[in-house]
């Protein structure tokens, strides 16, 4: 809804600090309509000098002879904050005591609907009456003013209504509805307040992974031999940021890889699969670190030759981290620390995909630069670059037609992938002897010690441990 200017000369509105203050007395109109086309209702009731309270003009209803049929006034929408008080004078005029009149003050909700009385008032004369209690709620509401009784004509009288923490919220210009509170700049039906890009129509929302913290990658690099099985051969810590529209499609992923640890002989790349996300559906990917030019793009950035999205955040780590010498990076303890560029990516899609879809992820190490010899998570299946001649030799128990793959006989994977970041063995020292639970999660398939990698009591062996 666009910004409306209000007829603010048609209401007695003041704002003290932060506090807010609806007041109406009635004397500035001849009749009802200026008020009605500023979104007051009146049932059955006038602005008149007739029998008038104070001042020039108040409220005067027509003969309040009904218990059903009420007479009354109701305020526009407001914006009833905390602390709301409501005050204000009535009375009813030609009053016999033979008669009943009951005046009740009730909140209106957007849908119409009535509250129970937050005030009543049953009449034992025809004096003035002053009103003043707490609203007891918050919320867009009006106010709502009504006389009801039998017997007689008497006729029911309001004026100098004040109340407090209450805000106009009424729009004239679209039929007296409440002002949308949370505007919407850029129009994509997401209010301002719950949009985390408020003036761009095609993002709405941020989903991180890991609930924004860093996960981990973890890669013994020796496969299909299960090697040292010191799991340090490549640690990438990871970071991605989903944006979704309006509709919760996700229309942009924002990556952040860190090097966190080298363990390996030879010089690895690492690239990620998004299985769930064609590469069709993909408009632009960026901020990989290529050197090598074993690599091939496609004109959308993403790698050439796939029929799902793969990403290559570095072929060659050598080019993103920052030895402090020796032979290994960040794995022998009591050496210096090396530290890592943040590889960022940023991948567009021309297509928006479920948050199931972007999140589905099947990274990968790309062993001593050839681009065929691809590591993954046990039982994720390579990409459609891999060699998988490899696959069945020396301590690989891969099967492609029963779907199992990159596990050892006893179900040792060579990649392992977690929601934290992963403290992983020092240079040459078997997991198994690091982490106490890691042999019986892996043989169990995940169904025993899921948290292996947390630390807990008899968990960890702390010594062995980078």
């Amino acid at each position: 809804m666009k910004k409306i200017s209000y007829i603010t000369a048609l209401l007695a509105l003041t704002l003290t600090g932060a506090k807010a203050q609806f007041s109406e007395n009635f004397d500035a109109y001849n009749n009802r309509n200026p008020l009605v086309a500023n979104c007051w209702e009146f049932w059955g009731t006038d602005v008149k000098s007739n029998d008038k309270i104070n001042g020039a003009k108040s409220t005067r209803s027509g003969q309040a002879t009904s218990m059903t049929n009420k007479k009354q006034v109701r305020t526009p929408y407001l914006d009833i904050q905390a602390g709301a008080t409501v005050t204000f004078t009535h009375k009813i005029s030609r009053y016999r005591s033979q008669d009943t009149r009951i005046l009740d003050v009730v909140l209106v909700d957007t849908d119409g609907n009535e509250s129970s009385p937050i005030y009543t008032h049953t009449y034992s004369s025809g004096s003035v009456v002053t009103a003043s209690f707490n609203v007891g709620t918050t919320g867009i509401y009006r106010v709502a003013m009504q006389h009801y009784g039998s017997g007689g004509q008497g006729r029911g009288h309001i004026d100098d209504l004040v109340i407090t923490n209450a805000t106009y919220a009424s729009d004239p210009g679209n039929n007296c509805l409440p002002v949308v509170s949370n505007p919407d700049a850029d129009n994509d039906g997401v209010a301002d307040n719950q949009d985390e890009y408020p003036n761009d129509p095609a993002r709405a929302f941020n989903t991180f992974s890991n609930g924004g913290t860093y996960g981990t990658v973890a890669f013994e690099d020796l496969w299909p031999s299960q090697g040292d099985y010191d799991f340090n051969d490549l640690i990438v810590d990871y970071r991605l940021q989903y944006i979704s529209n309006a509709s919760n499609e996700v229309v942009e992923i924002k990556a952040k890889y860190y090097v966190r640890a080298v363990g390996a002989g030879v010089i690895n790349g690492f690239g990620m699969e998004f299985p769930s996300i064609p590469v069709a559906s993909v408009s632009n990917v960026s901020g990989g670190v290529l050197s090598d030019n074993y690599i091939s793009l496609s004109g959308n950035g993403a790698e050439a030759g796939q029929t799902n999205l793969v990403v290559i955040p570095f072929d060659n780590v050598e080019g993103v981290i920052n030895r402090v010498g020796g032979a290994f990076y960040n794995t022998e303890a009591g050496t210096q620390e090396g530290i890592s560029d943040t590889v960022n990516m940023t991948i567009s899609l021309s297509t928006g995909a479920t948050l199931a879809e972007a999140s589905d992820l099947n990274p990968f190490l790309i062993k001593d630069r050839v681009r065929g010899q691809e590591i993954h998570l046990a039982d994720h299946a390579p990409t459609d670059l891999a060699n998988t001649a490899l696959f069945g030799t020396m301590d690989d128990d891969s099967n492609i037609g029963s779907g199992r793959y990159y596990k050892t006989e006893n179900n040792f994977p060579w990649a392992i992938m977690l929601p934290q970041k992963f403290e992983y063995p020092t240079e040459k020292t078997d997991i198994v002897t690091a982490h106490t639970k890691f042999a019986s999660w892996a043989q169990s398939v995940g169904a025993s010690f899921a948290d292996w990698y947390t630390d807990q009591t008899g968990y960890r062996t702390p010594s062995n441990l980078y």
